[in-house]
């Protein structure tokens, strides 16, 4: 139960005082080997290769390192680059964001990062960046999550020769009244700040319904809107909303997994 509410270092608390009380437990130490592996070192490469209707030709690498100093302390290292094309348009951009995030009982957590980024495109040379959250319990019914950042929109050759930066505020929240109900709310704030500044609104609302031999059913809503229509080579609409409605089967034998 601990680990599945993102308690690991609780969790690890707790099957060390079980194994002291059992220490030939082999469920014991399974699950104490598995909650120390949660918050083992991780290195995480990528590269991701991109190409839109725009013209728009992207290959982002990226690396990520996750320790642990402490089982309640994480540190997380990104690091990417860019190579971003757009016909005759060629830019690049790269960036960096550290990260903190501490975990307090029975759950809360709070995560702090800074960082920065930087193109050869004339809008800006350097971009300062920085991220604040914090998230309450898992363990209740009810979850919430509020989330303060500014980062550098950099995603295509366009963006990173204006230097289009976003400042934004997001709330979300969850609330599971009994097993099998999941129900998801999230309201968001942003200001864009390229050439001109705009402002964007957004909202979703989702629910989901657990049944049985694995199938999951439900939908959701989203939508957004910017306070002004500019050409500021980013998607701003004065409204854009979607519904959906989804179904999803796990079907687990053994140690494999199959989703559809």
């Amino acid at each position: 139960m601990l680990r599945w509410q993102g308690r690991d270092a609780a969790a690890i608390t707790a099957f060390e005082r079980a194994r002291s009380v059992s220490p030939l437990d082999r469920d014991v130490q399974e699950q104490l080997t598995l909650a120390r592996a949660a918050l083992a070192p991780q290195l995480r490469p990528s590269v991701v290769v991109e190409r839109d209707s725009d013209g728009n030709h992207m290959i982002t690498t990226a690396m990520s390192a996750v320790a642990h100093p402490l089982p309640r302390l994480g540190v997380r290292a990104d690091v990417y680059g860019r190579s971003l094309e757009q016909g005759a348009l060629a830019r690049t951009a790269r960036g960096f964001h550290v990260s903190a995030d501490m975990h307090f009982d029975p759950g809360w957590s709070v995560a702090v990062g800074v960082g920065g980024a930087q193109n050869d495109g004339s809008g800006r040379d350097g971009i300062g960046a920085w991220s604040v959250a914090g998230t309450s319990p898992g363990r209740y019914a009810l979850v919430g999550t509020a989330a303060l950042s500014r980062t550098a929109l950099d995603a295509t050759a366009a963006l990173a020769e204006r230097g289009v930066v976003v400042q934004a505020l997001d709330l979300s929240g969850r609330w599971t009244p009994e097993p099998g109900w999941r129900f998801d709310a999230a309201l968001g704030s942003a200001r864009f700040r390229g050439a001109t500044d705009n402002t964007r609104a957004s909202g979703t609302v989702s629910m989901s319904r657990a049944l049985a031999r694995g199938w999951t059913v439900g939908g959701w809503v989203r939508a957004f809107g910017f306070a002004e229509n500019l050409t500021d080579d980013y998607f701003d609409p004065d409204f854009y909303g979607i519904a959906e409605a989804i179904g999803r089967w796990l079907w687990e034998p053994r140690r494999w997994g199959v989703l559809l």
